[in-house]
């Protein structure tokens, strides 16, 4: 990663900070893994993973991104299935807006 591509990343997690966002590589596209994290370098994380298994939890030095983060979960729950996992959290916790261009 160049200078350029780090400073980029890092203010890309910056915009976590304050509010919950939906990761650009982790985004649920094609029912695969969703990551909304918020609070920037150290905050709090919700995964929905693609067989349903929804995990939240804190993490710590996301710098420049969330996937250099180390992740704590601190609970989960098993729904079966990706979709209707996505669409349960978003919901409750809601963030629907987040789910823009997924098929939910």
């Amino acid at each position: 990663m160049n200078r350029k591509e780090f400073q980029e990343w890092a203010s890309w997690t910056a915009k976590s900070q304050g509010r919950w966002v939906k990761d650009p590589i982790h985004n649920g596209q094609g029912n695969q893994e969703l990551l909304i994290h918020r609070g920037g370098v150290n905050g709090y994380f919700i995964r929905v993973d693609r067989l349903g298994v929804v995990s939240v939890g804190s993490y710590e030095d996301a710098l420049p991104h969330i996937g250099e983060a180390a992740f704590q979960v601190s609970g989960s729950y098993n729904v079966g299935e990706f979709k209707e996992a996505a669409r349960r959290i978003l919901n409750a916790m809601g963030l629907i807006s987040l789910a823009e261009g997924l098929d939910l």
